[in-house]
């Protein structure tokens, strides 16, 4: 995955971690071999859905270079088109909350 990739996820990891439909984007990614089944299995054995969503967080990060591309993939196919707007494949890195706060509706 390359940096630019990494870094979009990073500066949206805190909304990622609290919004992924583990079961289903686990699936997507699954089936679309970004993650082993044995990753499959590790993300399902954490307890709570944020521990799951910060497993699979961390398997596609440390994965090749459709990892990213299938993360947006599997969001999509999941319904969370929100969370893949988030990621957007461009130099673009702005968290959530610097795209919001750039609208210009809101300056004061």
């Amino acid at each position: 995955m390359e940096q630019r990739h990494q870094d979009v996820i990073k500066k949206n990891y805190s909304t990622l971690v609290k919004k992924i439909r583990t079961s289903a984007v686990a699936r997507h990614l699954y089936d679309s071999n970004i993650i082993k089944d044995e990753m499959k299995q590790q993300i399902e054995t954490e307890k709570t859905n944020y521990d799951q969503n910060r497993k699979l967080l961390s398997l596609v990060l440390r994965r090749g270079p459709k990892a990213f591309r299938g993360l947006r993939m599997a969001l999509m196919k999941a319904g969370q088109t929100d969370l893949f707007m988030l990621l957007t494949d461009s130099e673009d890195t702005m968290s959530e909350y610097d795209k919001i706060r750039s609208w210009p509706w809101l300056d004061p």
